[in-house]
C-alpha cells in the first residue's frame, strides 16, 4: 500500500469473518500484507460496486443509525465552508459518499457502526501538516476511522481507538501512545468502504449460513 504518510503502521483493525478469519474479541489487528487483494480497477469514485443491500439486512440495520441525514448534510456543509476558508481539498468521492444517504445505507455494519462527522476538521496533532476527519465510529466508542489529508495533498483512511477531535481527550496522551493507536487501514476512501462493505456483507452471510456471492467468494478464497 502507497502510505500517505511514514509516520503511520499499517493494518487493518476488523472483526472476524466466520470459517475464514479468526478473532478473540469484537475487533482484532490484520496486518495489511495479510488482506485479500482488491481490484483497484473498481474504485473509479462512483461507487458503481455497490449493489444494494438485501432488504431484510438493510431493516435490520436502521436501529444502529445514530446521526440523522438531514443533520448529517448541516455537518458536510459547515466541513465544506470551513475546507474552502482553510484551503483545503476534500476528495471527490467522500463528499459524495458523505452527501448520500441512499449510499450509506447500502452499507452494514454487524459491530453496529454508523457514519458522523465532526464539528471541525482537525490538524494531525503527530506531525507537521495534515488534517483528520472523522467520518466513522463504533457504536461504543471502541474505535474511530477518520479521513486523513496529507500535507502533500494524498489522501488515506486512519483507524484508532483516540478520538482526535475532542481536545480534552488527547490531554496528557504521550506521542507514543497516539501512534501505537493509530493505523493506516487504506490507501483512500473508496478502498476503504469497499473492503469495510464487503466484510460486513460477508459476515452477515456467513454467519446466517447464506450463499455467498461470487465476489464475496473471491474475497473470502485468499483464507483458503
Amino acid at each position: 500500500m502507497k502510505q500517505a504518510s511514514s509516520l503511520f503502521s499499517t493494518g487493518w483493525l476488523a472483526f472476524e469473518l466466520p470459517g475464514y478469519r479468526d478473532c478473540d474479541g469484537t475487533y482484532c489487528f490484520v496486518p495489511y500484507e495479510e488482506l485479500p487483494p482488491l481490484n483497484e480497477a473498481l474504485f473509479r469514485g462512483d461507487f458503481q460496486w455497490l449493489p444494494g443491500l438485501d432488504e431484510k439486512l438493510q431493516q435490520a440495520q436502521e436501529i444502529y443509525k445514530q446521526t440523522p441525514p438531514d443533520k448529517l448534510g448541516v455537518k458536510l456543509n459547515h466541513l465544506l465552508a470551513f475546507a474552502k476558508q482553510a484551503d483545503i481539498e476534500l476528495p471527490t468521492p467522500f463528499v459524495k459518499f458523505m452527501s448520500a444517504p441512499a449510499l450509506q445505507d447500502q452499507i452494514p455494519s454487524c459491530t453496529a457502526c454508523y457514519f458522523d462527522l465532526p464539528d471541525q476538521i482537525v490538524k494531525n496533532p503527530l506531525e507537521e501538516g495534515g488534517h483528520f476527519i472523522r467520518f466513522l465510529n463504533d457504536q461504543q466508542g471502541v474505535l474511530f476511522w477518520y479521513l486523513y489529508l496529507a500535507p502533500a495533498g494524498d489522501q488515506a483512511v486512519l483507524v484508532s481507538p483516540i478520538p482526535f477531535d475532542d481536545p480534552q481527550a488527547l490531554q496528557d496522551v504521550s506521542r507514543e501512545i497516539l501512534l501505537a493507536n493509530t493505523a493506516l487501514c487504506a490507501p483512500s476512501f473508496e478502498v476503504f468502504l469497499y473492503r469495510y462493505w464487503i466484510e460486513n456483507t460477508l459476515w452477515f452471510a456467513l454467519s446466517e449460513n447464506g450463499p455467498l456471492t461470487e465476489e464475496q467468494q473471491r474475497y473470502v478464497s485468499h483464507y483458503n
